[in-house]
């Protein structure tokens, strides 16, 4: 393989590195974000069910069909009221069955979360008129998915575009930067024992590239030199 194809291949592949994990970490923290939003979200809106359900004295199954009305416009949370004793007093999910150690996990604490799924479910305490009760609720991050699989979708987008970027300009870059040896290569092809006299030029004499070729030029003075004693001693003998 070429130097040029070489350069570019390497070069293109320590970017790609760079760059996945640099999109990484923006999708890894903006991950996280959203779940962050998402908690506080959740938490707010469990918190305004179960204040709608104790302050608004509304029949049970108005709240429920205001409730599915609400689902069809937003993500709204499902929710379910517990007293002190396990009892459910409401609910949007008919009759749950949430584990035991969920329920008192949440008893015990004041802020309880956990995963099943894609949806985030989560505890809390609440008092009402002095009275304790603890709620849990759940709810699917629809919103908050879309815009993750949006941004998935544009880093991809983005990471290919730029790896045949990097690969077209560092295949540009290695050549621009290999045309001068290209050009000293020709001109040490031209170089034989007819034309020992020939000497390679290079313009810029400040750079590596100068001492390689002051070194080649050396070497063709001791050539030409020998050469040329070896023609008179030569000439010599047969006289």
């Amino acid at each position: 393989m070429k130097i040029v194809n070489r350069t570019s291949w390497v070069f293109t592949l320590s970017s790609a590195i760079i760059l996945f994990l640099f999109a990484y970490a923006v999708y890894f923290f903006s991950e996280l974000n959203r779940q962050e939003e998402f908690i506080d979200r959740l938490r707010y809106k469990i918190i305004w069910r179960a204040e709608f359900i104790f302050d608004a004295q509304v029949q049970e199954h108005q709240i429920r069909r205001i409730h599915e009305q609400n689902k069809k416009l937003i993500n709204e949370a499902q929710i379910t009221v517990f007293d002190q004793q396990n009892r459910v007093v409401f609910s949007d999910i008919g009759e749950p069955t949430y584990p035991d150690v969920k329920l008192e996990s949440v008893k015990t604490s004041n802020f309880f979360t956990w995963e099943q799924g894609k949806e985030l479910y989560m505890g809390l305490n609440y008092q009402f008129e002095g009275k304790p009760f603890f709620l849990i609720g759940h709810a699917y991050d629809v919103t908050g998915f879309a815009h993750m699989e949006r941004l998935k979708n544009i880093l991809i987008t983005i990471y290919i575009v730029a790896l045949f970027f990097i690969f077209f300009s560092s295949f540009l870059f290695a050549r621009y930067i290999l045309k001068p040896i290209n050009y000293i290569t020709h001109q040490i092809k031209d170089v034989s024992e007819h034309n020992l006299s020939t000497r390679v030029s290079y313009s810029n004499a400040k750079d590596e590239l100068s001492e390689l070729i002051e070194t080649f030029n050396n070497t063709f003075n001791r050539l030409e030199k020998s050469f040329n004693n070896q023609r008179h001693f030569v000439s010599i003998i047969s006289h």
